[in-house]
């Protein structure tokens, strides 16, 4: 039977499925149980198992038991193994950590990365925070069951596990990737709790973690272990980028692209309105070049044009236009085996890319949110039965701040379900 490469154990079945729902998403096939056993017939060919332990409730060391049954009977060296915890640190988490460092090799380390920015709970300082307050004055401290009576992670952990436990917060998170790794590899501690505001930094977590190559334990409400799992069991395929031409200035269209770098790995490269006008060709080369030396690293690609410019380019808008666009498909011709889907911001901007990289149609598929919409590309010379690139189009003024990276996700989606439906 082929072994699971990931083993998450939760103390309840909600957060069990959305976990065992984000491994699915990154690419593992999850299977999630309702209890904290599952025959073999029904993990056989998985890549990842979610068991429910139900312990969140139960009294310490009974939830400490639980964990470290399923450990002893479904963990193998070479699995990941991760503590599914609750996003407002409620249940037994210190108990059942040391429970897991109990059931595995010496030198493993609890890597704990409580933030979940896309649900409000970020992690600064060591201090909890739930949409912009402490923990303590969310609802967490009046749950019945099992209330909070601390924002700080350290002590919430220290409460039921006498293991040494260490912070490290967010300058020393966005220190480097070779310096955060050095500062994992070195401490002393068996438990260490990682800032995080964003995505990015959950994800530059993952990267030390991995640079680092000790055996760790993740401890988190989901975003960290399926990061972790990204990177050390999902090939990146070269077809996947996404290339975002944007020629809006607004104050939205900042706030999503800000957003979107917040939360995914976008390289922005800014274009100079000013020198487009008079040196086009030696800009055209310098962001070619510039692409081509980062375009590996990153999964979206991002054109914007530079804020700061005078306003002297406005009587030449047109020429402008053309001239951005034209660095825009000069890049997909570039990487146009890589690139999966195409954003396009304001409707000159996508009228003139999409011309000149010779698209004659659009095979509309859905709007995903108000005048925000996503087709697939026909070429000049296809057919309406051929699938072009993915095609997605917005006005410059639309949306909220998450709107942007709501649409990439969506075509992401959109790209795993049409693989499906062709294997």
């Amino acid at each position: 039977m082929r072994m699971i490469k990931v083993l998450v154990i939760s103390d309840d079945m909600t957060g069990n499925n959305d976990t065992g729902a984000l491994l699915n998403q990154a690419g593992l096939d999850t299977v999630a149980a309702l209890r904290d056993s599952l025959p073999g017939k029904y993990i056989e060919g998985r890549d990842a198992l979610c068991l429910n332990t139900d312990s969140r409730a139960l009294p310490a060391q009974d939830a400490k038991e639980l964990v470290k049954k399923a450990v002893e009977q479904y963990w193998k060296p070479g699995v990941l193994c991760c503590k599914r915890i609750d996003s407002t640190l409620r249940g037994n988490i210190g108990a059942e950590i040391e429970g897991m460092l109990e059931m595995l090799p010496e030198g493993c380390r609890a890597v704990v990365v409580p933030a979940f920015p896309r649900a409000g709970r970020i992690c600064i300082g060591g201090y909890m925070m739930v949409d912009g307050e402490l923990l303590t004055s969310s609802g967490a401290k009046r749950d019945l069951k099992t209330p909070v009576h601390s924002s700080r992670v350290q002590e919430i952990l220290a409460k039921e596990c006498r293991r040494s436990i260490q912070t490290i917060e967010l300058p020393e998170i966005r220190s480097g990737e070779k310096e955060l790794a050095y500062k994992i590899l070195k401490s002393e501690a068996d438990i260490l709790i990682m800032d995080a505001i964003c995505e990015a930094d959950i994800d530059r977590v993952a990267k030390a973690c991995v640079t680092a190559d000790i055996p760790v334990v993740c401890v988190d409400p989901g975003c960290f272990t399926v990061r972790m799992a990204q990177r050390k069991f999902v090939k990146k395929t070269r077809s996947a980028k996404n290339l975002l031409v944007v020629g809006s200035l607004s104050e939205v269209t900042r706030k999503q692209i800000a957003f979107l770098a917040e939360q995914t790995e976008l390289f922005i490269c800014r274009v100079p309105v000013r020198r487009l006008l008079r040196e086009f060709e030696s800009v055209r080369q310098e962001i070619l070049e510039k692409i081509r030396e980062n375009a590996s690293q990153y999964e979206s690609i991002c054109l914007l044009t530079d804020e700061n410019e005078p306003e002297e380019g406005i009587a030449k808008a047109q020429e402008i236009s053309d001239r951005f666009t034209e660095i825009g498909a000069g890049v997909w011709r570039n990487l146009q085996a890589e690139i999966a889907c195409v954003y396009l911001c304001g409707g000159d901007i996508a009228k003139d890319f999409l011309d000149k990289v010779r698209v004659c149609a659009i095979d509309m598929k859905e709007e995903i949110a108000p005048l925000a919409v996503y087709g697939t590309a026909i070429g000049e010379n296809q057919t309406t039965k051929e699938k072009g690139f993915q095609v997605l189009t917005k006005g410059g003024m639309i949306g909220s701040e998450s709107t942007v990276y709501e649409m990439l996700v969506y075509a992401k989606r959109a790209r795993r379900e049409e693989g499906d439906k062709r294997a």
